[in-house]
């Protein structure tokens, strides 16, 4: 991982921001993070523990397949900056959910915005073997799901508070989504 000075192109300006960038040299140094989580998650559920939730290692997964740089950037002046990666082809700012349990519990920051939204779901029937699949969620189908009985995403953000649902069980059962892609981390 090279931690750089680099510009984002937002909203038409040009910022310079610091990123993480990742290449070859980085999966086997991931692929064994995500094995020593797996390993952890399942000596806790042996004492009947919870699982550890995923790591952050989900947006080097996808920095690594989609060629983007993930953003280290607390704010940025003017502009949001609550996303976690930028796609420097697309000029996409991207925003990456992931799960490792099959009732996902996803939750967004009030101000959450992004170009893209991503779902990476680890949890391939409980069996942690580095396999996931990714979904892309379009931002109209997100902002309209209802969160609670009265209140969709959109409106649950205006209040100011963090809409929290499962993706899986609101968005991609439901509308029958099959996966963008599917991986092995350790194959990439």
């Amino acid at each position: 991982m090279k931690t750089e000075i680099r510009d984002l192109i937002l909203n038409g300006k040009t910022h310079s921001v610091e990123v993480d960038i990742f290449d070859e040299s980085d999966k086997k140094p991931v692929c064994e993070m995500y094995e020593m989580w797996a390993k952890l998650s399942n000596q806790l559920n042996e004492y009947k523990c919870r699982k550890s939730n995923f790591p952050e290692i989900s947006e080097i997964f996808f920095c690594l397949i989609y060629d983007s740089w993930r953003v280290n950037a607390t704010s940025i002046p003017g502009e949001h900056s609550s996303f976690d990666c930028y796609n420097p082809h697309t000029q996409k700012t991207i925003q990456v959910k992931a799960t490792s349990v099959k009732g996902d519990l996803t939750s967004f920051g009030p101000k959450s915005k992004w170009d893209e939204l991503y779902f990476l779901d680890f949890y391939n029937n409980g069996e942690y073997d580095g396999s996931f699949d990714i979904y892309l969620i379009p931002n109209d189908i997100i902002y309209d799901t209802k969160v609670n009985e009265r209140q969709t995403f959109e409106m649950k953000q205006n209040t100011g508070q963090r809409p929290r649902f499962s993706i899986k069980k609101k968005i991609i059962e439901p509308l029958e989504m099959k996966p963008l892609e599917s991986f092995n981390l350790c194959d990439l």
